[in-house]
């Protein structure tokens, strides 16, 4: 059985699962250890001087950046931010809710979702049961869970809806957190994945780990930027494991594990032996080996593990808060999220070990600030080698990206372009691409209208890399506005007209008979002062978008002061005269006809063969409105 690895003072080996435990919720905080309820912005700038609620940024993020101990003053550089790489997190689950994520937690996995892993839980439940020495021990409920484990665990059927968006444990989301929070994570813009395989209590079963590790092969798409974290141990080797995680690498995924809590050799546990992995111990923010990192060959360096604060559901009754804690847990995401860094830079996905594993690998190693560390006992035998992360933020940026989506394709800028740097768009999901040297914008076509991609610029030179990245969805022009109608006034009209649906910002241009725009707005109403009060005025209405322009809406022809109700009659009919035109105005009215019509006791009398009759109606001056006047061509029909 498998067991997350998490928040450790003291370990305890039992005979067949490792139990890490963690301060109880609620506990009065040690140093470092705090929780916080949300209250923040989204984190654009770099470099980066405070946490959550504008607070003490986490001391794990000021020191990957630099090559000396942390002091009070923090800062965290970062020149990449991760977007268009996916983080696998095989784990407890991701609250997804949580704001630190902005959207950014994809549909995942969950072992709720399969007959089979649910059925090996359930075993595994029954065996404890029956022996408490074996199986998994059922996850009491108390305050750390949003839900008792007892339903939520091992429910009645399979969920197939679980798609290991939320999380009971909290374990999960606190990892995801340190790889890409935004003010809590390494990499702030990176997709993150899901992949439920531990219950409530961080406890699984082998077929669990399996099929999940089996769910992330065939859902990761050839030469796709991506890591998997795993922040999990089991308390001995197991191959069929190790060959899963293998097949994963060889796809190109990077895979970063956890060294383990039990402060001994981590060469025996899986996955932290596992060939190829990046096996992180834990430091301490005196740059210390931490008590219950496990060490030795396979441990490849050392990152931030004690008291560091993340992301969390629920602590104290808040929900989506942090939490500060501790473990090879932790130290595993920050060297995801470096790494995840380090993959936006590539030119091209990695599509196999070499160009995945072993060239981040290469970065990771290389990077590393060497003999920093403190070891915790001169009696480790043999000793981690004394690497520790590092993280250098690049003096090439991308700054003030801007991302426009336009039909089929987006437009794509930054600003202070440099004549020696090489700035490469890209997009994901796709292959679409644009390259321009020194200059400071280019345009993606061939995209898909409706579709949200992550476009991420990487700029390039002799001095380095650096990449931003912004998510876009390209639109159609959009469709011309509908329902134009006007009310008169005196000397002006107001139009108004229907609000068309669209995700881009759109802008309504209103244009006259002879092509002149007389209003361009965000509004949809407007209105046209200085006009001659009974002239017939004609206006239309297009609405444009970054997509494009839609054509002109069906023309709406107005009178200020006046407005036409009537243009036809019939032949020797006899209508009402203030059927044909009203007007704003209480002015003596004087109405006259010139044409084969005529005028009888307030009516206007039709001919009796076909025609067109000219009807004026003259309006004195009143207090309120000026003298006017109209003409209006009556058609006999």
């Amino acid at each position: 059985m498998i067991r997350r690895i998490v928040a450790v003072i003291a370990a305890t080996v039992s005979a067949s699962f490792v139990v890490l435990p963690q301060a109880p919720v609620g506990a009065t905080p040690t140093s470092g250890e705090f929780t916080e309820a949300i209250a923040r912005t989204m984190l654009t700038t770099t470099p980066q001087s405070t946490g959550p609620n504008a607070g003490t940024l986490s001391w794990g993020l000021d020191r990957i950046d630099q090559r000396t101990v942390v002091t009070s003053s923090r800062s965290y550089d970062f020149s990449e931010d991760g977007g268009g790489v996916k983080a696998y997190i095989l784990d407890s689950g991701v609250n997804a809710s949580h704001p630190e994520f902005g959207g950014r937690v994809l549909e995942g996995w969950s072992y709720r979702s399969s007959s089979s892993a649910l059925s090996s839980y359930r075993d595994s439940l029954a065996a404890n049961r029956v022996n408490s020495n074996t199986g998994i021990e059922a996850c009491p409920n108390d305050a750390t869970h949003t839900v008792d484990p007892a339903v939520f665990d091992n429910p009645a059927s399979v969920d197939a809806a679980d798609k290991g968006q939320t999380d009971n444990d909290g374990h999960g989301t606190h990892v995801a957190g340190i790889i890409g929070g935004d003010t809590t994570g390494v990499a702030k813009n990176v997709s993150i994945v899901p992949v439920r395989s531990l219950d409530s209590c961080g406890n699984g079963t082998t077929t669990m780990i399996i099929e999940a590790l089996n769910w992330v092969l065939n859902n990761h798409a050839a030469g796709e930027r991506a890591i998997l974290n795993l922040s999990i141990g089991f308390s001995s080797t197991v191959s069929s494991v190790d060959t899963a995680i293998t097949n994963i690498m060889n796809e190109g995924v990077v895979v970063i594990a956890a060294a383990g809590n039990e402060a001994t050799s981590a060469c025996g546990n899986t996955p932290a032996s596992t060939l190829g992995t990046i096996s992180v111990g834990a430091s301490t923010d005196q740059d210390r080996e931490a008590s219950f990192s496990n060490y030795g060959l396979c441990v490849d360096l050392f990152s931030p593990g004690q008291s560091i604060e993340s992301t969390f559901p629920i602590v104290n009754g808040t929900a989506n808060s942090y939490k500060a804690q501790s473990g090879t847990s932790m130290a595993a995401p920050f060297v995801s999220g470096a790494i995840v860094r380090f993959l936006q830079t590539l030119d091209a996905g990695p599509t196999d070990f070499a160009s995945g594993p072993t060239a981040a690998w290469t970065w990771v190693r290389d990077n590393a600030t060497t003999n920093a560390i403190t070891y915790y006992s001169g009696l480790r035998s043999p000793q981690t080698t004394n690497r520790l992360l590092h993280v250098p933020a690049s003096p090439v940026r991308v700054q003030q990206l801007a991302v426009s989506a336009i039909d089929s394709g987006a437009v794509v800028s930054w600003q202070n372009a440099q004549t020696d740097i090489t700035y490469v768009a890209t997009t994901t999901p796709g292959a679409a691409r644009c390259t321009i040297v020194g200059g400071s914008s280019c345009t993606l076509s061939g995209l898909s209208n409706g579709t949200t991609y992550v476009v991420s610029v990487v700029a390039s030179s002799v001095n380095g890399k650096g990449a931003s990245s912004k998510s876009v969805t390209p639109q159609g022009p959009p469709v011309s506005p509908v329902a134009m109608s006007a009310i008169v006034a005196s000397k002006s009209v107001t139009l108004t007209w229907a609000a068309i649906s669209s995700t881009l910002p759109v802008t309504y241009v209103v244009t006259n008979s002879k092509g002149a725009i007389v209003c361009n707005t965000t509004a949809t109403t407007c209105t046209v002062a200085g006009l001659t009060n009974g002239t017939e005025y004609s206006f239309s209405v297009s609405s444009q978008t970054s997509a494009g322009n839609s054509p002109s809406s069906v023309k709406v022809v107005t009178r200020p002061g006046f407005t036409v109700l009537k243009t036809t009659v019939s032949k020797k009919s006899k209508t009402p005269l203030t059927w044909f035109v009203k007007t704003i105005s209480d002015g003596k009215k004087t109405w006259s006809e010139s044409g084969p019509c005529s005028i009888s006791t307030s009516r206007l009398v039709a001919p009796t063969k076909a025609g067109k009759c000219v009807l004026t109606l003259k309006v004195a001056k009143t207090s309120k409105y000026p003298a006017m006047s109209t003409k209006v061509t009556i058609a006999v029909k």
